[in-house]
């Protein structure tokens, strides 16, 4: 070593070196979180929707191969941008203990956003569709996630998938732009706002189209149950098929409701928002009032085998979200917060008491050390 004066400084330099990286104080998470999270969730997610909607008509593969990617993005990221609006937190991988403290604003020895890992696009979907209801539909954002992942992973593109894709992507925009606070014109670039508009218009007809051909499917279905078992026959068999519904009936998820198309009670599934599980029972929490709603989310009618889904009863009369009582979890979550509230304050109240004595205790000693000491003062 001591004939080879170089790389004895060679080693010394990358000692050198290798102290001061482990000295260095490690990134700081709430000013890169702050600074770059969410502008860059939405930097995402305008530039691949724009880069979507002008890209699926394309006549070259490529090109219909990068929409197909970025739709898929857009939406992802476009989801994780409005859940970051309520907590950063909830982007994180469940698993990814690291990441999830660095997105809470932790210092973590991290260098870069680009390390952490977070949810998946389909669990994105999921948390925005509890916290927003009637956003993010299911099969529409699994639609598009479908799509972008036969892109991705398989090379596999169809172009009326793509198109429908698009499609979804543009009518899920209309709904999480508002909670996002943007608006369109800066998601999708001003040049792009006709297309949008054609395609929401076109959606929206396309929707009542169906509801019109489901309900003459219903109707067709009702003509051939009178058929099958006779006009006599019909009333009792219709009750009985009726009836089923209230019989299959389970808790709070299930209700009845008229049919729209043959006005027999059908069964209808319900998404139980239950708000009022938010809080943490410890004594830095509180309670809300265990308001709940239950918003309508599938209905099937046996009688005349009519079938509906969020998106058609949501334009629907008689489909409305209603308002339930707290649930019995809540109640006993309330219960049990207020018997921590009670212990909480036990234990201040005894702390107190301690306090208090041990200054008496120390006053009758100081008093105690004046008067012995008084006489020779």
């Amino acid at each position: 070593m001591a004939d080879q004066p170089e790389l004895k400084a060679a080693i010394e330099a990358r000692a050198d070196f290798s102290k001061k990286a482990l000295a260095a104080r490690p990134w700081t998470g709430p000013k890169r979180i702050r600074n770059d999270l969410a502008s860059n969730l939405w930097e995402g997610a305008s530039t691949a929707g724009q880069a979507a909607i002008e890209l699926y008509i394309s006549q070259k593969p490529s090109e219909r191969m990068w929409a197909s990617i970025a739709v898929g993005t857009a939406l992802e990221l476009a989801l994780k941008c409005a859940i970051a609006e309520i907590s950063a937190v909830l982007i994180g991988a469940d698993r990814a203990v690291d990441s999830r403290l660095a997105l809470a604003g932790h210092a973590m020895p991290t260098t870069s956003l680009s390390s952490i890992r977070t949810i998946t696009g389909n669990e994105a979907a999921d948390i925005v569709r509890k916290a927003h209801r009637g956003v993010a539909p299911t099969q529409r954002c699994l639609a598009v996630f479908t799509l972008r992942n036969g892109a991705a992973h398989l090379g596999y593109i169809e172009q009326g998938a793509l198109e429908a894709a698009v499609a979804d992507l543009v009518v899920i925009m209309d709904d999480l732009l508002p909670i996002i606070g943007k608006t369109p014109e800066a998601f999708w670039g001003l040049d792009n706002i006709p297309v949008i508009e054609h395609i929401l218009v076109e959606s929206k007809d396309a929707l009542r189209v169906r509801i019109e051909a489901l309900f003459a499917g219903a109707r067709r279905e009702l003509e051939s149950l009178k058929i099958r078992v006779g006009d006599d026959a019909f009333l009792s068999v219709a009750q009985v098929l009726s009836a089923k519904s209230a019989i299959e009936n389970n808790g709070e998820d299930f209700t009845v409701r008229p049919c729209p198309v043959c006005d027999y009670d059908g069964q209808l599934f319900r998404y139980i928002d239950e708000l009022d599980m938010d809080f943490v029972r410890s004594h830095r929490s509180k309670p809300g009032d265990g308001y709940r709603t239950a918003s309508p989310d599938e209905f099937d009618c046996y009688v005349c085998s009519l079938h509906l889904e969020y998106a058609e009863m949501d334009v629907l009369d008689g489909f409305e979200t209603e308002e339930l009582q707290p649930s019995t979890h809540f109640l006993e979550a309330v219960a049990e917060w207020e018997e921590e509230q009670a212990d909480e304050l036990h234990r201040q109240e005894e702390e107190a008491l301690l306090r208090e004595s041990s200054m008496q205790r120390m006053d009758e000693e100081v008093d105690y050390l004046v008067e012995q000491l008084e006489p020779n003062l």
